[in-house]
């Protein structure tokens, strides 16, 4: 386990509240920034990661173990990959509460709290990949970005064994429950590619997932990578 240094964009907290603008009214910014300055006293940003070879690429299967991560998208994702990283990321269960907390009485400042934790998990993910950057031996290799159970046609009911891999349950207090979500929510697993070179047509987002028309993620102005934990 290891904690993360994380600063919250701030743009990218009202993005996740519907405000795109990056303004606010005045009352509302006065809560805003409230709920910003109590996300980040809150949030405790862990990750837990481990590197794997790769013994096959249609499927993927690991090479340190017998797991297999099935489907035509992150087959295509790691195709030029010589190994991978399964990381877990959360920002803890103390923020899930405060949101809980707020939902009774104040849906508004509900509002605000989840939108700068799902900025606050985003921050995370960034910082784990630069400190997964820094770790690895030799010339520092090309990331692909990142995949997550769910997207796609990576199945969602990978999160237990994924989890389990990684120890996440013990190392950073990340659960999954009996839906396949994330306990605490504000969470990711993902899976990243290691390159020796800058892959071309390693293309990861909405554009190319096959659940495009019927995301309820999309409908809602987030991904699934951001949704599916709360990810």
């Amino acid at each position: 386990m290891e904690r993360l240094e994380i600063k919250i964009d701030p743009a990218e907290a009202l993005r996740y509240a519907g405000h795109r603008s990056g303004s606010l009214p005045d009352g509302l910014k006065e809560q805003f920034e409230a709920c910003y300055t109590q996300v980040s006293s809150l949030a405790r940003p862990r990750m837990v990661a481990q590197v794997f070879s790769l013994k096959e690429h249609h499927p993927v299967r690991l090479s340190e173990m017998d797991f297999m991560l099935p489907g035509a998208a992150i087959a295509e994702q790691l195709s030029g990959a010589y190994a991978c990283v399964l990381m877990a990321v959360t920002i803890g269960s103390e923020v899930e509460q405060a949101i809980r907390n707020a939902q009774v009485k104040n849906l508004t400042k509900a509002l605000f709290l989840d939108a700068c934790a799902s900025a606050a998990v985003e921050a995370a993910c960034a910082a784990a990949e630069e400190k997964l950057r820094a770790q690895l031996a030799g010339p520092p290799p090309f990331f692909t970005s990142r995949f997550s159970p769910g997207y796609g046609d990576l199945p969602l009911d990978l999160q237990r064994p994924f989890l389990q891999i990684l120890d996440a349950g013990r190392k950073i207090g990340l659960f999954v429950s009996n839906s396949g979500l994330l306990t605490p929510r504000k969470s990711v697993t993902a899976v990243i590619g290691l390159c020796h070179e800058k892959t071309k047509g390693q293309k990861s987002g909405c554009a190319v997932c096959s659940k495009r028309e019927t995301c309820a993620y999309r409908k809602g102005g987030i991904t699934c990578e951001q949704g599916m934990g709360e990810k």
